[in-house]
């Protein structure tokens, strides 16, 4: 047995013990309490605490915030610190790097683009190019919208030069437009029969370039009046202001050396955002949550559709990936990010109304917890769709 394996059955050990505790819980929302009056530590948070505290190991994990949602109830909790040496616990509000989990910010603004009508899916990328300078570097090249958003494109993860100027410390910083201008010129079309599933920062890079292109506006400003606005989330930044700065969470790389902040305003579409659990909590929510707002509507929209991965129980969809459990039991939606020092889960499962973010200030991997608390939360996939 592997030590991967040897890992798994202890966790899967822990996870029965747990769900011991969990097992016919119904979760209500907490009555009101006095301003005086402290509130009492819920279930949910119990659990939580006691699994990341025999699960992750804070010798290597410099600090962790796991944020939950199940159904009515939400709580943040946060573990080790900021900086190490601070003794200071990230927690709501701390900013993180949210890397790749951009992409869902991004996929969100094609949805609503296309419930705007200014769109379709199934559209060429080359016809709303026409007229534009890159319009002859697109066309015959049979590429649709659905293909960028769901990693079907052909494209490679980055261009073939991506890394002639590379930077450890900040990998993106002399990465310029001109990059991915060559790349698309001399792009080969793969036929659509042949056509796999490559995950790719290229395909975000056009889809964050498309929306400007359509709708005539930074892709900034978009992102801020047509999402961040409508949902609240005022605490999620491509360049995070100075008032804010000392709310940054530290990363720290697998030598346990700190990182800086990456400049990836080259590719803010793919994976430029900082965030935080608080504003991770709300974006959840609005995957799960029933009511008729025109906005969640459209971004519930986006888990309809899915295809096929090459990866085992594993489809692509409208910029989330949907995981399938072990067992016949409904699959679950999330997506990762990680940056040179900090990384990102989401992942949610709308029809028990449950959600888990887990944002952590270091690369060291912390093996799906995430993943773990969600199933947790869902007695080990037996929970009932509410």
């Amino acid at each position: 047995m592997t030590i991967r394996d040897k890992r798994q059955v202890a966790t899967s050990i822990i996870l029965c013990a747990f769900l011991l505790l969990f097992q016919g819980f119904q979760w209500n929302r907490l009555s009101a309490q006095s301003e005086h009056e402290a509130k009492p530590v819920s279930e949910l948070e119990k659990a939580i605490t006691k699994f990341v505290k025999m699960e992750v190991n804070f010798g290597a994990t410099t600090g962790l915030v796991v944020g939950a949602i199940d159904n009515d109830e939400s709580t943040v909790l946060g573990f080790g610190e900021t900086h190490k040496g601070n003794s200071t616990s990230p927690d709501s509000n701390t900013i993180f790097e949210i890397g790749a989990c951009t992409k869902i910010f991004t996929a969100s603004l094609v949805a609503i683009l296309q419930q705007q009508g200014k769109l379709n899916y199934e559209d060429q990328v080359a016809i709303h190019f026409k007229g534009s300078k890159l319009h002859p570097y697109f066309e015959n090249k049979d590429i649709t919208i659905l293909d960028l958003l769901t990693h079907h494109s052909g494209f490679a993860r980055s261009p073939k030069d991506f890394g002639l100027k590379r930077d450890d410390h900040n990998p993106f910083e002399e990465v310029t437009y001109q990059v991915f201008m060559n790349d698309l010129k001399d792009f080969e079309n793969v036929p659509r029969q042949r056509r796999k599933y490559v995950y790719s920062h290229t395909n975000y890079f056009w889809l964050s370039i498309l929306i400007e292109q359509i709708t005539q506006q930074p892709f900034e400003t978009i992102l801020q009046k047509q999402l961040l606005d409508p949902l609240q989330l005022h605490h999620t930044f491509y360049n995070v202001p100075p008032a804010f700065q000392s709310r940054m969470a530290t990363g720290y790389n697998d030598q346990g050396d700190s990182t800086s902040i990456w400049n990836i305003d080259i590719l803010k579409g793919a994976m430029g955002l900082k965030s935080t659990a608080s504003d991770m909590l709300r974006l959840l929510k609005a995957q799960i949550i029933s009511t008729d707002d025109t906005l969640i509507t459209i971004l519930q929209s986006m888990h309809d559709y899915s295809t096929d991965t090459h990866l085992k129980k594993v489809e692509v969809g409208i910029g989330w990936h949907h995981i399938g459990t072990r067992r016949k039991y409904m699959p679950f939606l999330g997506h990762r990010g990680k940056t040179d020092g900090q990384q990102v889960h989401i992942y949610f499962l709308k029809e028990t109304g449950t959600a888990v973010v887990t944002l952590s200030n270091s690369i060291q991997d912390l093996d799906g917890a995430g993943v773990y608390i969600l199933k947790m939360i869902n007695y080990n996939w037996k929970r009932n769709a509410n």
